[in-house]
């Protein structure tokens, strides 16, 4: 299994919120949780499951990006494991939501 990791961050345990329309360029795959991007209440969530907070940080037009996508989160063994151990939530570098990090500091994706 070749594995891509560009642009991720794990974190301390987090949780799962619904998500709108994507804001990302590139698929971002369905299972990724959709979040209003308060990364404590993240925490706290995926600390309830028993789970960590994966965030990934993709960018439009970004090759890599696309890879792990295409090549990682299409292979089962992978997804499997990353749905069982994590909660993942999708950040747009270009982005501009606003985003509430762990400390309490908010800001935009960018």
């Amino acid at each position: 299994m070749r594995v891509l990791l560009p642009f991720l961050v794990l974190l301390l345990a987090l949780p799962a919120r619904a998500q709108l329309a994507s804001p990302h360029a590139i698929d971002i795959p369905s299972w990724f949780s959709a979040s209003l991007l308060d990364l404590r209440d993240e925490v706290r969530e995926a600390r309830a499951q028993g789970k960590r907070l994966m965030v990934y940080f993709g960018q439009d037009g970004c090759p890599y990006c696309k890879l792990l996508m295409q090549t990682n989160f299409s292979q089962r063994p992978i997804v499997e494991k990353t749905r069982r151990s994590f909660v993942a939530v999708a950040l747009n570098l270009w982005g501009d939501q606003e985003v509430t990090w762990v400390d309490g500091r908010a800001m935009s994706e960018q």
